[in-house]
């Protein structure tokens, strides 16, 4: 099997695994966000991944998409406490 053929594979699960995770937070109370933001960001890692882009592109986009899910996440985090210390 070829490492392409595994990206792809790999590509697809986890959007679906962020597809799965996007439908629960909207159907559920519970919070899902910070599960489905580090799927698509997993996700979109293969997709760069099988791009044909020289590495230098590759690596600043994974490293910005990882930093914007990075923060993210703290701010959904810091949201949350907040919503909570108030409750």
């Amino acid at each position: 099997m070829e490492l392409n053929t595994v990206f792809a594979v790999l590509q697809y699960l986890f959007m679906g695994i962020f597809i799965i995770f996007f439908v629960m937070d909207i159907a559920s109370e519970k919070p899902y966000k910070t599960y489905y933001y580090i799927a698509i960001t997993i996700a979109v890692t293969f997709t760069i991944l099988l791009r044909d882009w020289s590495i230098v592109f590759k690596v600043g986009f994974i490293a910005l998409f990882v930093l914007l899910t990075v923060k993210t996440i703290f701010d959904e985090r810091i949201r949350v406490a907040d919503i909570n210390a108030n409750a």
